[in-house]
């Protein structure tokens, strides 16, 4: 899935560039021992996988490349069904963009072929993108896997100019995104898949910082770091939303809150912002209502038994993995039968078939990776 894979290896990205001295290259990869901080290995992989989902023709991006349907609970080598690749779309070929153009600027220095290959997909795939009126994703005819839905491809494109203006400082491609983000009426408060907003604002506020609109920019950061900010601090478990938080993949939302919370610390150095980015943090490793780590192998009670192929095949639960948490809508079997009088905040079951509640999955491990890295900083003294 290119959108979710683009994301996730932006928050990486963007973690290692608030924090590199968190990660290391020793972490018993293959790679480990060459240089280069392992999870940028790891990110690298995913650039030459996102490599392969352009169209060497028009430079558009394949929207996702699955099986016709989900896999049993095997190992991924024993996945021997045909593999269909699904239509270009401007959701992905946007997210492309921003993601090639943030690895341009990440490994200029560490691995400039690598750099330059990313830069030149990220050119062709913005040519596409200007081309082309809004193609949005639709799963082909018996297509079942996940469609990755997506409306509106406004902020995946604002987030692409911005992106590759900032490593290639090309004005008309920086009026692009100023005239997108003028006819854009999305509220840019979500480091999500479909929404990926808040990481469009963030960098206007770095290409804007010390210049004519940055006040604007730095406004709306804060007003919905307040906003959060004046939720969490009456909540029981310090969280920074209302309770339609619970939905599919509510942990995520919980972390997206808390990177919003440090962006605004970092502009107003406001330390009760940081110390409820920190919160958010500390609801995902226990102090939530289910009195549990979402963290699978981190604290005394933690999921054993997520909606995960490689976990269940292997016979033992793979260490390290966020759990998306409760989910008020209750979107499976297993939720249904066994939460139907639980309230929003508990509707959680760690069952291997609850895949609405226990399912572990790319883009909010990295929100996890991304948040601790960004929340890392001391108060100021």
């Amino acid at each position: 899935y290119v959108v979710a894979t683009a994301v996730s290896a932006a928050d990486l990205l963007l973690a290692y560039k608030a924090y590199p001295e968190a990660f290391g290259d020793d972490t018993n990869i293959p790679e480990s021992g060459n240089g280069v901080p392992d999870v940028l290995d790891e990110v690298r992989g995913q650039l030459n996988w996102l490599f392969k989902m352009q169209n060497p023709e028009n430079g558009g991006v394949y929207h996702k490349v699955t099986c016709r349907n989900f896999p049993g609970f095997i190992m991924p080598q024993d996945e021997r069904d045909e593999l269909v690749v699904c239509p270009e779309t401007t959701t992905a070929t946007g997210d492309f963009v921003a993601i090639m153009s943030l690895g341009s600027e990440i490994f200029k220095e560490i691995d400039p072929k690598l750099s330059t290959k990313c830069l030149e997909a990220a050119m062709k795939a913005w040519t596409y993108l200007e081309s082309t009126p809004s193609a949005v994703v639709r799963n082909p005819e018996g297509i079942v896997t996940g469609e990755y839905r997506d409306d509106d491809d406004t902020d995946e494109r604002l987030w692409a100019a911005l992106e590759l203006y900032k490593v290639t400082g090309h004005e008309n491609i920086l009026n692009k995104a100023l005239e997108l983000n003028k006819s854009s009426d999305k509220m840019r408060w979500v480091y999500g898949w479909q929404n990926v907003g808040m990481y469009a604002l963030e960098e206007l506020l770095e290409v804007f910082k010390g210049k004519d609109g940055f006040d604007e920019y730095q406004k709306q950061m804060e007003d919905r770091a307040k906003y959060i900010y004046d939720r969490a601090r009456s909540d029981g478990y310090a969280i920074g939303d209302d309770r339609n938080i619970f939905y599919w993949g509510s942990n995520m939302a919980v972390l997206s809150n808390g990177i919003n919370l440090c962006a605004a610390y970092e502009i107003n150095q406001d330390e009760r912002y940081l110390k409820y980015a920190k919160e958010q943090v500390n609801y995902c490793f226990g102090k939530n209502p289910m009195n549990m780590s979402y963290v699978t192998g981190y604290g005394s009670v933690a999921p054993i038994h997520p909606h995960h192929r490689i976990s269940f095949a292997c016979g033992s639960v793979i260490p390290g993995m966020l759990a998306g948490g409760p989910n008020g809508q209750k979107e499976d079997n297993v939720a249904k039968a066994k939460l139907v009088s639980m309230p929003p905040a508990k509707s959680y079951i760690d069952d291997t078939e609850s895949y609405s509640t226990n399912e572990v999955d790319i883009y909010w491990n990295s929100k996890l990776v991304y948040a601790m890295a960004r929340t890392h900083m001391a108060p100021k003294a």
